[in-house]
């Protein structure tokens, strides 16, 4: 059980590795090009909380995304985890 869990922790870890150098893209209904992973990694003006959304959680359509804050896009939650990011709790 132990080493079936280690493989797939460690192609969660490859993935997000590759999806971040190689990076996977659209355009939106604005015409503007964005990451096509679509977990949404928010800072918090109220006391700069690192937190991501999931499609589907409460807020997720309200969120968007500055890069220019240090907000980004994440292709899995085990990605946001490492980066150091939590879960919405809403």
């Amino acid at each position: 059980m132990a080493s079936r869990l280690s493989g797939q922790i460690g192609k969660a870890l490859i993935a997000g590795a590759v999806a971040a150098i190689v990076g996977y893209w659209v355009m939106d209904k604005s015409g503007m090009f964005r990451t096509a992973c679509d977990i949404k990694g928010n800072i918090s003006r109220y006391g700069g909380q690192k937190i991501y959304h999931l499609p589907g959680d409460k807020y997720y359509r309200k969120t968007s995304i500055s890069h220019t804050k240090g907000e980004r896009w994440f292709c899995s939650e085990i990605e946001a985890w490492l980066a150091g990011w939590r879960h919405a709790r809403k």
